[in-house]
């Protein structure tokens, strides 16, 4: 169901997670805007993992009742006072991170680590799991004409991979495995063949596999059939240069530390559920380098936008499934279930 807007109106339709593995449709009120805010119609929105972990109650701080919802695309249908840069009937997608500005994080580029952050799709900033979302016009940003609201909605997640690949600080021609091959697997792959490393896919389900394989993956490994260290040592005998966990398993971080060659780094990007435990002796020894990977920078971001345009034909081959709102039950089983990479969902 499209509605039509109009300034007046009370209530929008929104996706609520009303508590783990329940979710409804509901109207809810309609955000008001203030001064430098912009309300913002949205297009198209996808379900990253990060909703699922909300949706089975795992998430750290998207706790429900909330409605979540963070990487999305849409058009300004309102602008607040003090607002000169932006327009009704700009396309437009959101930096989702709302930051102090005088932290050190902040004043050093790393905003995305500013303590007193507040991120869209939590209870402090409802998401756009709703038909509107508003959102201070310091981090809204503009999308390309030549990239539709779908793909705008991809900008997040490839946001994602490009810090991750940063984070590897990998150079052309350096190898880097990726564990697991959702829309952050595939977005870190998606960055790294863009600057010319060798890419290697660790990937149990065979259509995620062929995914990676199709969006230029240069060996595929089935860790349940093959040996993963064992192939590898085929090609690169010193290991790779650099091992990313987007699979948040205990296995597959352990993997991740073997297969990475002295010095090499291991880049944590995913949400784990529990703790894993490590053996610091080869960590030592080998002098593996251990980092984490949250988010990304708003200077990344615009980045990630920058960079859509370039490889929007990759990045539009993560969307699995195109669904609206009533369909959000269905949605979020074909993400539980691993049958799709990413949904792509309509108000």
């Amino acid at each position: 169901m499209t509605r039509i807007f109009e300034y007046g109106e009370l209530f929008l339709k929104a996706i609520i997670i009303k508590k783990p593995f329940e979710i409804s449709v509901e109207d809810i009120s309609m955000p008001e805007i203030g001064q430098g805010e912009l309300l913002i119609k949205v297009k198209a929105v996808g379900i990253c993992a990060s909703e699922v972990h909300a949706f089975q109650g795992t998430h750290p701080f998207r706790i429900p009742p909330i409605v979540s919802g963070h990487e999305f695309s849409g058009e300004v249908v309102k602008v607040g006072d003090s607002v000169s840069n932006f327009m009704v009937g700009d396309r437009v997608t959101v930096f989702p991170i709302i930051t102090c500005g005088s932290c050190e994080y902040c004043l050093s580029g790393k905003n995305n680590l500013c303590d007193e952050r507040k991120v869209l799709g939590t209870a402090q900033w409802p998401g756009p799991f709703g038909e509107y979302v508003k959102a201070p016009h310091t981090v809204v940003y503009k999308i390309p004409d030549d990239i539709t609201f779908d793909e705008g909605a991809l900008i997040e997640p490839l946001a994602v991979g490009l810090h991750t690949f940063r984070r590897a600080n990998i150079e052309q021609g350096q190898a880097i495995a990726i564990f697991g091959s959702g829309a952050i697997g595939l977005s870190t792959l998606i960055i790294a063949k863009y600057f010319g490393a060798k890419v290697l896919v660790i990937e149990p389900i065979e259509f995620k596999a062929n995914l990676a394989k199709r969006l230029g993956a240069d060996i595929i490994i089935n860790p349940l059939t093959h040996e993963i260290k064992k192939i590898l040592s085929e090609t690169f005998p010193k290991g790779v240069d650099a091992a990313v966990d987007c699979a948040g398993a205990k296995n597959s971080l352990l993997n991740a530390i073997e297969v990475v060659k002295k010095g090499g780094r291991v880049i944590v990007t995913a949400l784990f559920k529990e703790k894993v435990e490590i053996d610091p002796l080869t960590v030592m020894l080998r002098e593996i380098n251990i980092l984490g990977s949250q988010m990304y920078t708003s200077e990344e971001f615009k980045q990630a936008i920058s960079l859509s345009c370039k490889v929007r034909d990759r990045l539009r081959q993560l969307i699995t499934y195109k669904m609206n709102f009533e369909q959000a039950k269905e949605a979020f089983k074909l993400m539980l279930g691993n049958k799709a990479v990413r949904v792509i969902l309509y108000p």
